[in-house]
């Protein structure tokens, strides 16, 4: 059903009472929220706070708390074009948040089916959104999140799952309370039939591996995984500060220091150089550069680490040195 709120009637006093009903406490809701300051607040600007909004319930979610709290959203919708009926999904968007006078913008592109299906579809919706939009990502996509890494064998980055931000404002609200928000203020989200395929990892997390976990444990364990992922955050961040003391330290110094420190001292150092992320088979090639164990590793993108007198060299794939890492022995 679509607009159903009365224009007379303020969004706070129907969310209020829907949410009432389910025994929801608006204010609680919101104060679980990371908004970004809205209008007036400390000399903030009016422009429009851009969402990515599927039209599922937790990217409705988004843009109603976002007016609720002061906001300008503006709904961007993308249409992958992977299944039947998804083209009037837009239309169907722009009518549902007619009444709640926020606009809709939407955007079409073709993903064809084959390997990857979900990763190319991300890759997709990130060229034709606009830098930082927001999503409606929540505590139960954090813990799915943490738990796909770990599959993957993620290091205490990819443990801390998702970055809290402006970008990523309901990572505090659970999935149930953005269904209670859509239904508090009567709109029916669309339903993903892709968000039940057991061909996509995290649909498996989602359906099966978490459920089974939670019931192994008798207990809710999406609200525990993510409490693990904000330690794996702040002694992620511990990590890489301390790292980067070991920059003012002598090359001939660096293979003396604690595995863990120069392990990631050069992680960081050669991101920053050559933006790339090492796994930790490449890593280890490194390392055995540093402590002499061999003379050089090979990077991904044809880049090399090498020792080479008394210095560490990073060179490109033409055999160019692109920069140094202090004097070796």
């Amino acid at each position: 059903m679509f607009g159903v709120r009365p224009s007379e009637e303020p969004l706070w006093s129907v969310l209020n009472r829907g949410l009432g009903r389910a025994g929801i406490d608006i204010l609680d809701i919101l104060g679980r929220c990371n908004f970004p300051p809205s209008k007036g607040e400390n000399g903030a600007s009016a422009q429009y706070y851009d969402c990515a909004v599927s039209g599922g319930q937790d990217s409705l979610s988004l843009v109603i708390l976002a007016k609720l709290r002061g906001l300008a959203p503006r709904a961007l919708h993308v249409d992958h074009g992977i299944r039947e009926g998804s083209s009037s999904e837009g239309l169907l968007l722009k009518e549902m948040l007619l009444p709640f006078d926020i606009p809709v913008f939407c955007y079409k592109i073709k993903v064809e089916e084959g390997p990857n299906l979900e990763e190319r579809a991300r890759e997709m919706r990130r060229r034709v959104l606009p830098e930082g939009v927001a999503t409606g990502h929540t505590l139960d996509d954090q813990a799915e999140t943490m738990m796909i890494n770990l599959l993957r064998g993620a290091g205490l980055k990819g443990l801390s799952a998702m970055e809290p931000s402006y970008q990523k404002p309901l990572l505090g609200l659970r999935r149930f309370q953005t269904g209670a928000v859509c239904e508090a203020i009567g709109i029916e989200p669309i339903i993903d039939p892709s968000n039940q395929d057991p061909r996509f990892l995290r649909n498996r997390v989602r359906h099966e591996l978490l459920p089974l976990m939670a019931e192994i444990a008798n207990r809710d364990v999406s609200s525990i995984i993510v409490r693990q992922s904000r330690l794996f955050r702040s002694e992620d961040a511990y990590l890489a500060s301390t790292a980067k003391s070991l920059s003012r330290l002598k090359p001939a110094d660096l293979k003396s220091q604690d595995i863990v420190l120069l392990r990631r001292y050069i992680r960081q150092e050669i991101e920053r150089i050559c933006n790339l992320r090492l796994d930790q088979a490449t890593t280890e090639r490194v390392l055995s550069v540093i402590v002499g164990e061999n003379r050089s590793a090979n990077l991904p993108g044809g880049f090399i680490f090498r020792r080479r007198q008394k210095r560490f060299e990073i060179l490109n794939e033409r055999g160019i040195l692109v920069s140094t890492i202090g004097d070796a022995e």
